[in-house]
């Protein structure tokens, strides 16, 4: 192998020659931000002097481009890393004091900062794009998609998570190479950028393998359609095929039960999100099934993205292949390069928490919903109009907390209010999961504290009962409306009998029905008006033992 020389720079600046190089290894994978380390002898602790820390060439923050090449060949000379300095260590161990120099490609950029921000009226493409100019990065070549959002919402996520998910229900997938991210869809059909053939080049080792667990015969994806109140009928993907061996990932799931895998998901989903959500689970599946790697002579022109055909590995391995991952290694011993190929099967958000911490981290969050009982009133000392509650599922002496109160319309001096009554049974949900702030989103039956009207088969009753008795109630098998209080006062509207009666504790009755308009009193019914008083019918009848008219 040919003596190879690392050209790294600084800017313009080139690193001072006299600087002893230990070695360099600069790994690059799809969906992953390239990184390099640099490692450099550097002084000792007896002279406390240290030529290459004390420099400033690898301070935090320096921009470092690293070329390799063989001196055989000096007019190629290709940039194997472009990146940010992110750490700078100094280390004494058995074989001397060293520097270590550790760089990320400039799209780390995009991980710094989480943002919440609304996009309006733009395709996944155009999202993704915007994402990486926005976080800092460059972007290189986006492959077109078919989704065009009304409204996306990136909330508390960085750019590169942000621009991840999305590139990935898309089938894309996303590299940097020295500073361009690109997302593009994995394509076969086209000719190989190299060839590598086992026993007549110089593959070093190799170890390639054929995993059936993540195959599946079809994909489907379910999404809820408001319009129907159903789920939508299920979207089928695309088949993905292969050109490396002779393994039919059909028939290897069929063998293992793996029929069909069925993405779910009861939101509303336009139907070209749910068919790009359903390609790119078929397209995940297919290229987790032949995974690998070998070794070759150290070259800069192996780039991720590129397509391979790699022969004289037998008929179930050789065959094209898609490199998604390179590592560069250079040591006193050479200069190699380790090609990846094939990705796991697992989303990308089933592998990173891409949501904050409960709580904000603050303190230990609050999972799901809790239950509380309500407590003997008191004011709120904060004057928020918090009800005192008890959570029964906290040890310790004090198991008291104030919540806020849910309703369906509130604001200033207007809304509707029910407040729970002592020892009612609430479900409390707390906001951003801190359990210092729980919300009192509804209460619940039970048989120690039953509901005053049982669910029937039909379930034609709704309504409203208080503590005293008063009672609103809704009839959909009778059709009446029913108001009256706890002594039996009443008003009952019949669209069934198509009459409105009035009943008062005193037996007093107004009556309307088909029949007229009736009135009954146990006693007076005195009519007074400050100006006139007309009636007019077509025959009146006026009774009594005695009559007086003025």
């Amino acid at each position: 192998m040919s003596v190879v020389t690392a050209t790294i720079k600084m800017g313009s600046e080139l690193m001072d020659p006299a600087f002893e190089l230990v070695s360099i290894d600069v790994t690059n994978e799809m969906n992953r931000i390239p990184y390099a380390e640099v490692v450099l002898v550097d002084g000792d602790f007896a002279t406390q002097k240290y030529a290459v820390s004390d420099t400033g060439f690898f301070d935090p923050g320096n921009e470092i481009e690293i070329s390799l090449k063989y001196e055989n060949l000096p007019a190629d000379n290709p940039v194997i890393f472009k990146g940010i300095v992110m750490k700078h260590s100094l280390k004494k161990t058995g074989s001397g004091c060293m520097v270590y120099v550790t760089m990320s490609d400039s799209a780390v950029k995009m991980t710094t900062s989480k943002k919440s921000e609304i996009f309006e009226n733009i395709t996944d493409d155009a999202l993704i794009r915007k994402l990486i100019t926005d976080g800092g990065a460059a972007a290189g070549v986006i492959d077109a998609t078919t989704v065009e959002h009304k409204r996306i919402v990136q909330y508390y996520s960085t750019n590169w998570d942000m621009m991840l998910s999305r590139a990935e229900v898309n089938g894309l997938l996303v590299y940097a190479v020295n500073g361009k991210i690109s997302a593009k869809k994995p394509k076969f059909n086209t000719t190989p950028d190299h060839s590598f053939e086992v026993g007549k080049q110089d593959v070093f080792d190799f170890d390639v393998q054929a995993d059936a667990r993540d195959q599946f015969s079809a994909v489907n994806s379910k999404t809820w359609d408001i319009a129907t109140n159903d789920m939508a009928e299920a979207v089928a993907a695309d088949d993905f095929t292969l050109e490396q061996g002779n393994l039919k990932p059909g028939i290897m799931a069929t063998a293992l039960g793996n029929a069909e895998d069925n993405l779910i998901t009861a939101v509303p989903v336009d139907a070209k999100e749910a068919k790009a959500w359903a390609d790119s689970r078929m397209i995940k599946t297919r290229l987790s099934m032949m995974r690998g790697s070998f070794t070759i002579a150290g070259t800069g022109h192996v780039v991720v993205g590129n397509l391979f055909e790699l022969k004289g590995v037998g008929k179930k391995f050789s065959g094209k292949n898609l490199v998604t991952g390179v590592k560069q290694t250079v040591t006193a011993d050479g200069w190699y390069t380790t090609v990846q190929f094939g990705l796991s099967a697992n989303w990308f958000s089933s592998a990173v928490t891409l949501t904050d911490t409960p709580a904000a981290g603050l303190l230990p969050g609050v999972n799901g919903l809790q239950i509380g009982i309500v407590q003997k009133f008191e004011a709120d000392p904060e004057k928020q109009a918090r009800v005192k509650v008890k959570m029964p599922g906290i040890d310790g002496t004090v198991k008291m907390l104030w919540a806020r109160m849910a309703t369906l319309d509130g604001g200033d001096k207007h809304g509707l209010f029910f407040w729970p009554e002592e020892n009612d049974e609430v479900i409390l949900g707390f906001l951003n999961d801190d359990p210092r702030h729980p919300v009192i989103l509804g209460s619940v039956y039970g048989s120690k504290i039953p509901p005053a009207i049982l669910r029937e088969d039909k379930n034609p009753r709704k309504g409203l009962i208080t503590k005293s008795g008063i009672k609103i109630l809704f009839d959909d098998e009778k059709k009446t409306v029913l108001i009256q209080t706890s002594d039996n006062n009443k008003i009952l509207l019949d669209e069934g009998n198509k009459s409105i009666e009035i009943n008062d504790v005193t037996g007093n009755n107004i009556k309307l029905s088909e029949a007229g308009i009736s009135m009954e009193s146990k006693k007076n019914i005195i009519i007074t008006a400050k100006e006139d008083i007309s009636i007019s019918a077509k025959n009146i009848t006026i009774k009594g033992s005695k009559i007086d008219l003025e």
